[in-house]
């Protein structure tokens, strides 16, 4: 016959086993709070009681080493049948069957043996006492008391005083005291890393109290609550149901500890839960076989939350996992994220993920899976919800810093992917590093983009790859712009040239880009777009700031180069490029069409007009000159027709190809006699230099020796007696090295009152003009006769009064007369002489007969009547 052979559970080794997987710490408040939670308790009081009390009246003697210091651990639910029952099963917790209650195996209360050999709860009307090392004489293994028979162990009793009294037959809550071994360490810790956030997913604990009572009374150590508990209550309380669910909440939790002013702490919190179908498909999906009900037989369902702090970040590296209370597995995650996680049996870690098990239906492939799918698919959705409530109900500015961070643990790297945070979208992605003032100028004109931080960067850059996200390139932007050319006309001058700038300047970009965009600035301050589709002479011109301002009213499309950054002026003014783009640098033969539609009259009609019939200040043909010198450009001849130089005295201006005459190497005197004579110089008030008139490839600037020029531009009327002796110096430094002139020049020339010129009845020379044919004279002694159209010109006088003569007649020294020669030549007009000027004709004649010779025979066929004086005074020559 069979006889009994079965397993026994030695129940010391049992909860050994359990210890050494559950470690002393900040876990063992978290599982008190995790009970207290599944059965609907509210406040939640953690007490240090540092007092002795009785051992006389106790349960079992052996008690009496928990009747010292103790953790007294309060609730205000009780204890059903079904709980008391729970307890005395290890392993076999009857929350497997309750989805609203979080734990599951019995395991997480058995911690509390870390500091105690024998857990009290007191709750209802019941005490149960345990003991695993079966030391009890009458009840070995553990009892349980009805508190009506508190008065027959009132020592063990007054271990709960104050919250207790013997007298007492039920008590409406349960506490769980526990002999205490560091718990004042324990409740430091505690406080300091957890107190802050362990209600934000609880259900229904809204408030934990931590104190210490002794003999002088109760200390306060630390409180949490929820400020707004009545508000939230529902929506916290959240649970499983059919459908799915999304709710969100703004949790507000006080935070007091000791004398330190109370910390206010605001939250966002969102919860999410798919429907039990859906989170079935998914599971069956992602493990490539149907798991049917394998999902309530863990108790797992997709319950996932999470928790963003709106009054600060989180320190970095403070994002916590939770499954309702914070798990010891930090995120670097800037919230708190809740689910229901398969976690390892000490509930300190996730299930392993290199821990498959042998084939795909594996319990442990299963669980790993299930994590996979929080955080691949359940807490991206939650993550995404509360990033559009933080922007459209809190007014967060910034919702980067709420997007998760890169990790590179197996399991939270999963949840950082762009793709589960950006969908399709127009907005452009700026992965590069840019300038704000170009990033403004694209929100500005209403082209949409988004910067990511850093961090996540590569997430999406990964999705550009894609297609799902368009970068933020040259290319980008311009089709962008090319959508909002309206708005472009409102954008301002800084605005318009950043983008000039990113679209022309950025690799990958260039002008082709900013073809058909109004964002190039010209000279009177518009902004047009440019085409390669005209044709060069209707090409954009690109000027300086000297030559915008020269040419805006001819040209007020001229691009304004001065107005764009140095890179931007490189590229635009490369010859190869930017014609492209129909842009133009300013040529030579631009100038012309420039120039000509300034002046309002024909640019024919002399070589002078008048300042103000040119419509324009005489400071800008002196911008107009310094403008052509300093940037080098080449004149054209073409402009010679144009009146561009003003000349003294300051109310005319003259064509180029009209000359005017050079102030270098001329005397002071000379010039204003010149000018005066209207001879045409550079207006000197206008400080144009000569030098700036040499750039025209035609002869403008006549030299100071350039007589024949100057004979050309004298008014005679104009020259003034005060002058002549200045314009006879003139003529006579320059007259060596002049050519010959013309009659016209001439007839100037000998009009002008500044030859040596020697008359009769006047004693030496006198400045004249040169009126009628011309007779030089070498011997100012000589006697000078009356003849009509006929001037002397004494050539006597120093080298520079004989150039005159040269100038005057080449060969004047050569034809010259002395005095024999001109009384010779004087004979045939004796007869037409005064009677004073032919006697002393006559008397000369017969002076220097001896060297006249036969030119005296003539004399005797001439009609001359000498005077009865003459001939009383030449009687006793013989005559």
């Amino acid at each position: 016959m069979p006889t009994s052979f079965r397993e026994y559970v030695d129940l010391a080794s049992a909860i050994k086993g359990i210890l050494d997987n559950y470690p002393f710490g900040n876990a063992l408040l978290r599982e008190i709070l995790q009970n207290s939670d599944d059965a609907g308790a509210r406040h939640q009081k953690f007490v240090l009681d540092t007092r002795q009390h009785p051992t006389i009246s106790l349960a079992d003697s052996t008690l009496s080493k928990t009747q010292g210091p103790a953790l007294l651990c309060f609730n205000d639910t009780v204890f059903s049948e079904s709980d008391w029952q729970a307890l005395l099963t290890i392993h076999g917790s009857n929350k497997r069957s309750e989805d609203h209650k979080t734990g599951k195996y019995g395991l997480g209360f058995r911690s509390c043996y870390h500091i105690t050999d024998n857990p009290h709860i007191l709750s209802a009307d019941k005490l149960a006492i345990f003991d695993p090392h079966y030391e009890f004489g009458a009840q070995p293994g553990g009892m349980q008391i009805r508190l009506s028979e508190a008065p027959q162990y009132s020592d063990q009793f007054q271990a709960f005083h104050p919250y207790f009294s013997a007298s007492t037959s039920y008590y409406d809550g349960t506490i769980i005291p526990f002999s205490p071994q560091s718990i004042r360490v324990l409740f430091e810790n505690f406080i300091r890393d957890e107190l802050k956030m362990v209600l934000l997913f609880l259900k229904n604990v809204a408030t934990i109290e931590l104190h210490e009572i002794n003999e002088d009374g109760v200390i306060h150590w630390a409180t949490a609550s929820v400020e707004n508990i009545h508000a939230i209550a529902t929506d916290r309380g959240f649970s499983r149901g059919n459908d799915e669910r999304l709710v969100s909440f703004r949790c507000i939790i006080d935070y007091h500890v000791r004398d330190s002013p109370v910390l206010r702490h605001s939250w966002r919190i969102c919860h999410s839960i798919l429907s039990a179908a859906e989170t079935t498909r998914i599971m069956s999906d992602q493990l490539g076989f149907a798991v049917g009900n394998r999902l309530d037989e863990e108790k797992l369902f997709s319950h996932v939350a999470v928790a963003y702090p709106l009054d600060k970040p989180l320190d970095t590296g403070e994002g916590r996992l939770f499954t309702l209370l914070p798990l010891p597995i930090p995120t670097g995650f800037p919230l708190h994220a809740h689910g229901i996680f398969a976690l390892m049996p000490d509930r300190q870690s996730l299930k392993n993920p290199n821990e498959r098990g042998h084939t795909t239906e594996s319990r442990e492939n299963f669980l790993v899976q299930w994590n996979n799918s929080i955080f691949d698919v359940f807490l991206p959705k939650i993550w995404v919800h509360l990033l559009s409530i933080l922007a459209t109900e809190d007014s967060v500015d910034s919702l980067w810093p709420v997007f998760p961070t890169p990790t590179n643990d197996v399991y939270l790297r999963k949840l950082p992917d762009a793709r589960n945070f950006v969908s399709s979208t127009n907005a452009l992605a700026v992965l590069d590093n840019e300038d704000n003032k170009i990033l403004d100028a694209m929100a500005t004109a209403s082209v949409a983009i988004f910067q990511p931080p850093l961090s996540l960067v590569s997430l999406f850059q990964t999705q550009c790859e894609t297609g799902r996200v368009t970068k933020l390139t040259p290319l980008s932007l311009r089709l962008a712009l090319l959508q909002q050319r309206t708005k472009l006309q409102t954008l301002n001058k800084a605005a318009r040239i950043h983008l000039l700038e990113y679209l022309v300047v950025t690799p990958g970009g260039g002008v082709e880009f900013i073809r058909d965009l109004p964002l190039l600035p010209t000279v009177t301050d518009t902004f047009v777009a440019c085409s390669p589709s005209v044709s060069p002479s209707q090409a954009h011109l690109l000027v300086s700031e000297a030559a915008g301002s020269l040419f805006r009213k001819t040209e007020p499309s001229m691009i304004a180069l001065w107005m764009l950054p140095p890179n931007v002026q490189t590229i635009l003014c490369n010859p190869q490029t930017c014609q492209l783009v129909g842009l133009a640098p300013l040529r030579p033969t631009d100038l012309p069409r420039l120039l000509n539609p300034l002046f309002g009259i024909s640019l024919h009609t002399g070589s002078n007009i008048s300042l103000e019939s040119s419509g324009l200040p005489a400071s800008w043909f002196a911008d107009f000159w310094t403008w052509a010198v300093i940037e080098n450009i080449e004149i054209p001849p073409s402009i010679g027709s144009s009146f561009l130089i003003p000349i003294a005295p300051g109310d005319l201006l003259r064509r180029p190809d009209a000359g005017l005459m050079s102030k270098t190497s001329l005397e002071e005197s000379h010039r204003h006699a010149l000018e005066r004579a209207g001879v045409p110089f550079v207006d000197s008030t206008q400080a144009i230099d000569e030098r700036y008139l040499d750039q025209i490839p035609i002869d403008v600037v006549r030299p100071a020796s350039d007589i024949s020029f100057v004979l050309n531009q004298i008014q005679v009327n104009r020259v003034l007696p005060e002058h002549c002796e200045s314009l006879r110096q003139y003529f006579c430094i320059h007259a060596v090295a002049a050519p010959p002139l013309m009659q016209d020049q001439m007839d100037i020339f000998k009009s002008l009152s500044i030859f040596p010129i020697m008359k009769p009845d006047h004693i030496g020379v006198l400045f004249d003009k040169i009126d009628g044919d011309m007779i030089f004279l070498t011997d100012k002694s000589s006697l000078i006769p009356r003849v009509a159209s006929t001037t002397f010109v004494d050539v006597s006088l120093d080298q520079p009064a004989k150039n005159l003569a040269c100038l005057l007649q080449p060969n004047a020294f050569s034809v010259a007369f002395d005095e024999i020669e001109l009384l010779a030549w004087s004979i045939p007009y004796l007869s037409i002489q005064p009677p004073n000027i032919l006697d002393s004709l006559l008397r000369r004649l017969v002076s220097r007969a001896g060297d006249l010779g036969s030119a005296l025979e003539s004399l005797h066929q001439q009609p001359v009547s000498p005077s009865s004086r003459w001939i009383a005074q030449n009687r006793s020559v013989g005559y």
